[in-house]
């Protein structure tokens, strides 16, 4: 019974909900608002979003990253609905099938220009702000400067198979149409060994039924079958 309330009350949300935040997240967060009713999703970026429920014009943040101390003492609490993995992509002509995470920070440090053909190494990064990038950068290396700026996953995904001699990274939800996967530390993102992973996490001031939809039984088959790992 108690798993039915969860679920009814998600569908009967009384009043119109804003769910703004990761790109990563855009399609997941979709999926469960399609079950709920009046909810709404706006794919502005984690720093965004997380600034949307401080300020009142959302009540749900989806967050790609971990919540800073300050934002926390703000009276944030994050709830993790799901895991993903941070693909590292290539353009299709790159003769590699992998890197180890040192041979990654060699090439956004600059200390690694080209590829074994002779190829010039093109960086693809993340806006500031973006949760997928504060992921990369800890778990590898901070970009340089002159790499190229892109405002979500999506459009990662569209510039680095674009692009000769690319190479970038994105939520492994996307899928990797267009562009090649790279193993990292001899690993694909669809095994539990590969190294980079994150949280996904609904945020908020308190607790509401969209959040409680997301973490029933319901809300995770969702998840699943939007391609990430439960949490």
């Amino acid at each position: 019974m108690k798993l039915l309330s969860l679920f009814l009350s998600a569908l009967l949300l009384l009043s119109p909900v804003t769910v703004a935040g990761s790109t990563s997240a855009e399609a997941l967060c979709q999926a469960l608002a399609d079950a709920c009713a009046d909810v709404e999703v706006q794919a502005v970026g984690t720093t965004a979003g997380l600034q949307a429920v401080l300020n009142g014009t959302a009540q749900v943040a989806a967050a790609s990253r971990k919540l800073t101390e300050e934002e926390t003492e703000q009276g944030l609490t994050a709830w993790p609905i799901a895991r993903d993995a941070i693909a590292v992509v290539v353009s299709p002509q790159v003769a590699a099938d992998g890197l180890t995470r040192q041979q990654l920070r060699d090439i956004w440090q600059g200390r690694t220009a080209c590829w074994p053909d002779g190829t010039p190494i093109v960086t693809v990064s993340q806006q500031a702000g973006s949760g997928t990038r504060a992921a990369f950068d800890a778990a590898v290396a901070s970009p340089v400067c002159g790499t190229p700026i892109c405002s979500g996953n999506g459009s990662v995904k569209c510039t680095v198979a674009s692009l000769s001699g690319a190479i970038g990274y994105y939520s492994a939800a996307l899928g990797f149409e267009g562009v090649k996967v790279l193993a990292v530390d001899g690993y694909y993102p669809w095994q539990p060994e590969y190294p980079l992973w994150r949280s996904i996490d609904l945020v908020a001031k308190q607790s509401c039924p969209f959040i409680e939809f997301a973490l029933s039984p319901a809300g995770q088959r969702i998840v699943r079958r939007q391609g990430y790992l439960p949490p």
